[in-house]
């Protein structure tokens, strides 16, 4: 963690205030400037940041920052998993040489990957809509692909 200095007595050692915490509640009910304040536990000053230059409340949002870009990293990841493996199981319910009960039991884990697919999609969507649409045409593309091919076997066999 960032390291705040007394500038009244030098002690690193301070405590997260809020101004109301100092000022009695008829002066001040809550805090009107968007800083952050922290007290000396030594002699009691009180060392004012804005928030923006504020170090400690910078490194709690960079950590922060780096925890929702590793969340959306593997989120990403698992829905380009998803995608790829709908391909893998389109082609096998489509493959001439698949049996029935493979046919079947690929249908179902079908349904499975595109529930888990969506549910990747929507946590991506929150954080940034650029990489969802790229991901929803992905798995359009995917879609249609096989629903191509289905409707192709189909009409081979009529």
């Amino acid at each position: 963690m960032a390291k705040i200095k007394c500038t009244n007595c030098g002690c690193t050692e301070l405590k997260e205030v809020f101004i109301y915490d100092i000022v009695s509640a008829s002066e001040c009910s809550s805090p009107r400037d968007p800083v952050n304040n922290y007290a000396c536990m030594k002699c009691g000053h009180v060392e004012t940041y804005l928030c923006e230059l504020d170090p400690v409340a910078r490194e709690k949002r960079e950590a922060a920052e780096k925890g929702r870009e590793r969340v959306l990293s593997e989120t990403l990841k698992q829905a380009e998993d998803c995608i790829a493996e709908f391909k893998k199981l389109s082609e096998i319910i489509l493959d001439e040489n698949s049996t029935q009960r493979q046919a079947r039991e690929a249908r179902v884990e079908l349904n499975k990957v595109q529930d888990r697919f969506k549910r990747e999609y929507y946590k991506i969507r929150e954080t940034d809509s650029k990489t969802a649409s790229k991901l929803h045409r992905e798995m359009e593309e995917a879609r249609n692909n096989y629903v191509g091919n289905q409707q192709r076997d189909r009409n081979r066999y009529n």
